[in-house]
């Protein structure tokens, strides 16, 4: 049994199509359960950020202001190999279905995967919010990449994590499972991103659920644990915020995928029910219920990271000076839009009516 817990991958709506938790209710929630801290850490953007620290200081509650990234190897290969027409391929989630093994070599190009970002202090905030810009401004597919030589630019002041069933390394894990490479594969891939972060900075998350992928990713983790040193953690991967509100969750999924209750199918498969805030009594109680042959001294030291890892993290204020740019220009939203026609012009997509409606449709959005 644990007495204490710090729960560092969190997701709210912001986590778009993905997550259903308030930032309030998360604050509420941790506060209520006697989590040491809470991080906050939405797919690919910092657009909580603001809220979750203010309910935070509100509460009186420790927060993280986090991200669960997007990352691939290398953006310049990625950029030179991709074509307009390739599909990006989507990254597996806990009630994801068995991974499409009609996926061709070109399509594992896309391949990217999860990385939890922590920042420790006021500086790894702000290479995490560097690190976010760039993935937007240089990596933006579907959704916004980086890349280990941007993590290795920007790693002063930031702790990081393995994350889920789709994380960076959880990938290599499942081309185990599928044939298509090896343990060590997974070890090299894991000591990247120990080299890039520090040793005592970049964890191997586990997490306790219904999932049957996810005693093997966390079997996988364990494995590399004990090959390399690479300290491991636990942590819940909330979706929404009471046990109740999988039900909730559920109908997002359905949405997200284009189904309703009569058109789902037979094969629609959401057993995964335990991504709500855990205090640590819940969080061992997840471990007894659904730890697989993973040993007691294992799960309690990695257990004992993650209050680590809280007192690696300092308390301190973010910047909050509000910054507006001052455009030189007599109508901001009329340039805007001749701006997107000239670059629609210069890549030679103008006379393409799929591209000049989309155009349309994101100035009108953008112009309320």
């Amino acid at each position: 049994m644990i007495k204490d817990f710090a729960s560092f991958h969190n997701h709210s709506h912001f986590s778009v199509m993905d997550g259903i938790s308030l930032p309030e209710e998360m604050i509420k929630k941790a506060k209520d359960k006697g989590l040491k801290s809470i991080a906050i850490t939405d797919h690919g953007h910092a657009h909580a950020h603001a809220d979750f620290y203010l309910f935070g200081k509100k509460h009186g509650v420790k927060t993280v202001l986090g991200v669960e990234a997007y990352v691939i190897h290398d953006l310049d290969e990625w950029k030179a190999l991709k074509t307009d027409h390739l599909e990006d391929v989507q990254e597996r989630d806990s009630n994801a279905q068995a991974e499409d093994e009609k996926h061709n070599t070109a399509k594992q190009l896309f391949r990217k995967g999860h990385l939890v970002i922590l920042p420790m202090n006021r500086n790894g905030l702000s290479n995490l919010y560097q690190l976010v810009y760039k993935s937007h401004a240089l990596g933006f597919y579907s959704k916004p990449r980086m890349d280990k030589k941007m993590l290795a630019e920007h790693a002063e002041g930031l702790i990081a994590t393995s994350a889920c069933m789709g994380g960076v390394i959880s990938n290599k894990c499942w081309d185990i499972k599928n044939g298509r490479g090896t343990l060590q594969d997974a070890i090299n891939e894991a000591l990247d991103f120990d080299r890039i972060f520090g040793r005592g900075r970049f964890f191997l998350e586990l997490q306790f659920n219904e999932s049957d992928g996810q005693r093997f990713i966390n079997d996988c983790m364990v494995q590399i644990h004990q090959a390399t040193g690479i300290p491991l953690t636990v942590a819940t991967d909330s979706h929404y915020t009471n046990e109740q509100e999988w039900k909730a969750q559920e109908l997002l999924y359905m949405l997200r995928s284009n189904k309703t209750i009569a058109t789902r199918g037979d094969d629609w498969d959401f057993k995964v029910k335990q991504l709500y805030i855990k205090g640590a009594e819940d969080m061992w109680h997840a471990f007894e219920k659904f730890g697989g042959t993973l040993d007691t001294k294992i799960a309690l030291q990695a257990f004992e990271n993650t209050l680590l890892i809280d007192s690696l993290i300092e308390s301190f204020e973010p910047d909050t000076t509000q910054r507006l740019p001052t455009l030189p220009y007599k109508n901001s939203f009329a340039e805007m839009g001749q701006r997107a026609i000239d670059g629609l012009k210069k890549l030679g997509l103008a006379d393409r009516d799929e591209y000049k409606a989309r155009l349309l449709t994101a100035l009108i959005v953008t112009g309320k």
